[in-house]
C-alpha cells in the first residue's frame, strides 16, 4: 500500500552531456517551462579554456564552456546511478556511433536499449550525438549566462528543468538521417523548430527530472555535514547557493552506492525522509538499535502508536489506566495518550487497551483528529460509509493530513493495517511544520 500524505515523499537522478568544443546547446525543450520550448546552439566562445579549479560560480564567469564542470559532473552522474542504476546508464562503443569526446553518452535504461537496437539496425549509417544527458551543474552555468547575456545563450531553462536533464533527450546532427529510423524505435522528433532534437517517449519511458539535483544535494551533504540541505530533488534558494560555492572539479568525497541513511533498511524506502525526520526529532530510534534498522514495512502496533505520539507532542506520565499492559515496554506512553484523552482502549470492561494489536487505518485516524483536536470535515472517501471511524477519516482528510490509499477512486482503505514507514510519513505531514 502506498501512502498517502498529500506532499511529495519520495525521490531521482543523473548524468551529463559536457558540451566543450562542440556546439553549446542552450535548452532543449523545458516542457516544465512552456516560455523556454525552444532550444538554440549557439558556439562556444573563446573565453577560457574549460578547466576550472575553482567553483562552480567561478567557471560561469571566466568559461563560456560546460566542459567547465566536468568533474563535478562526472560525480553527480556516478551518485545519480547510485540513487537509480537504470537512470543513466552508459551507450556502447559502435562502430557507427560517434560523439565529441567530452560529451557523456548516457541514457535512461529503456532509451539506451532502443537506441543501440536502432543503431544496430543501421550498421552502415552513421550517427553523430552532439549532445544528451546534462547535469544540473551543467544547466546551472547555461541558465546563468543567458541570465547574464553571456556567451550568446538567450535562452536556458531553470536548473532540474531541462530535457536534457532527463535521460530520455538526444541532439543528433545528421538527424535528417535518423528521424524516420528513430521514430520506429520510440523517439519523437521535436520538430522545426529544433530539428536536432529527439526525446524517447517510448515503452519503459521515465522522466527523471531532478534526479541530478538530489545527486548533486547528496554530494553537498556528503562534503558539509554543518550546512546540509533538504535531499528533496527540487531547484531552489538554498540548492542554488550551493551550487555556487561546490568545486567545478568535483569534490573531494564523491558518489557512494553504499547506504548512508540513519537506519539501514530505509534506503529504497519511499519513506526514508519521514523515518530520518523522526530520527532526528528523537522519536524513534528503531525496531532494532543494535543492527541499525526501523523495519518500515512492519505493522505498527497500539503500543508503539502510543509511543510516537507521547514523543511528539511530549505528553506528561498519567496513572494506570488499562488492565493489559502491566510489564509492556509502552505502558507509560499509554497511560500518557490516556490521560490526554487521546485513547479511550479496546475495551471499556475492563478497560483495555490492546497494546500489541496492530493500528488500523481507521483508528489511525482517530488518534490523530484526537491528538490534534481537528475540526469536523466534509465527506471525503467513498469506502468509509457506516465505519465507527468515518468522522475523524474526515477530519484528517480536511486538515491534509491524508488523500487516502488511493486519492483518484476516493479510497481510504480503513481496515487496512498502517506500516512503519507510513506511519512516519503521517506524523511528519501533521507535525512536522508545527
Amino acid at each position: 500500500m502506498k501512502a498517502e500524505p498529500r506532499r511529495w515523499v519520495g525521490w531521482f537522478l543523473g548524468l551529463a552531456t559536457l558540451v566543450g568544443t562542440a556546439p553549446l546547446i542552450a535548452s532543449c525543450a523545458a516542457t516544465s517551462e512552456p516560455e523556454e520550448e525552444l532550444e538554440e546552439e549557439v558556439a562556444e566562445t573563446d573565453r577560457g579554456d574549460g578547466v576550472s579549479a575553482g567553483t562552480v560560480l567561478d567557471a560561469s564567469k571566466a568559461s563560456c564552456t560546460t566542459a567547465s564542470v566536468k568533474g563535478l559532473s562526472a560525480q553527480i552522474i556516478a551518485e545519480a546511478n547510485c540513487v537509480n542504476p537504470d537512470a543513466f546508464v552508459a551507450v556502447p562503443a559502435l562502430s557507427n556511433l560517434s560523439a565529441p569526446a567530452n560529451v557523456f553518452l548516457n541514457l535512461e535504461k529503456p532509451a539506451r536499449d532502443k537506441l543501440v537496437a536502432a543503431l544496430k539496425a543501421y550498421p552502415n549509417t552513421k550517427m553523430t550525438i552532439n549532445s544528451a544527458l546534462r547535469t544540473v551543474a551543467q544547466q546551472y552555468l547555461l541558465y546563468r549566462w543567458y541570465q547574464t547575456g553571456s556567451c550568446g545563450i538567450s535562452l536556458a531553462a531553470k536548473p532540474g528543468n531541462s530535457n536534457h536533464e532527463t535521460g530520455l533527450a538526444l541532439d543528433v546532427d545528421n538527424y535528417s538521417t535518423w528521424k524516420s529510423k528513430l521514430s520506429a524505435h520510440g523517439f519523437s522528433w521535436l520538430g522545426g523548430n529544433d530539428p536536432v532534437h529527439f526525446d524517447y517517449t517510448g515503452a519503459g519511458a521515465k522522466d527523471l527530472r531532478g534526479l541530478d539535483v538530489l545527486a548533486f544535494q547528496r554530494l553537498w551533504n556528503r562534503n558539509n555535514p554543518n550546512d546540509k540541505i533538504s535531499e528533496d530533488g527540487d531547484w531552489g534558494p538554498n540548492t542554488e547557493a550551493r551550487m555556487k560555492k561546490a568545486p567545478a572539479a568535483g569534490f573531494a568525497k564523491g558518489a557512494t552506492c553504499e547506504c548512508d541513511a540513519v537506519f539501514k533498511d530505509i534506503c529504497s524506502s519511499p519513506f526514508r525522509k519521514d523515518i530520518e525526520w523522526m530520527a532526528a526529532e528523537g522519536l524513534t530510534t528503531g525496531c532494532d538499535p543494535q543492527k541499525g534498522l526501523y523495519c518500515p514495512e512492519a505493522p505498527v502496533s497500539r503500543g508503539q502508536m502510543a509511543a510516537f505520539l507521547t514523543a511528539v507532542m511530549e505528553l506528561p506520565a498519567g496513572p494506570d489506566a488499562f488492565t493489559d499492559d502491566n510489564g509492556s515496554a509502552f505502558e507509560s506512553a499509554i497511560n500518557s495518550v490516556a490521560k490526554a484523552g487521546i485513547a479511550a482502549g479496546c475495551q471499556a470492561d475492563p478497560p483495555k487497551f490492546c497494546p500489541d494489536q496492530s493500528v488500523t487505518r481507521g483508528q489511525m485516524a482517530v488518534f490523530l483528529a484526537k491528538a490534534l483536536n481537528l475540526p469536523a470535515g466534509a465527506d471525503a472517501f467513498v469506502d468509509d460509509d457506516g465505519s465507527p471511524y468515518e468522522a475523524a477519516i474526515n477530519a484528517v482528510a480536511k486538515a491534509g493530513i491524508t488523500s487516502g490509499c488511493d486519492a483518484k477512486q476516493k479510497l481510504y482503505c480503513p481496515d487496512q493495517v498502517v506500516s512503519r514507514g507510513q506511519i512516519a510519513a503521517f506524523l511528519h505531514t501533521a507535525f512536522g511544520t508545527q
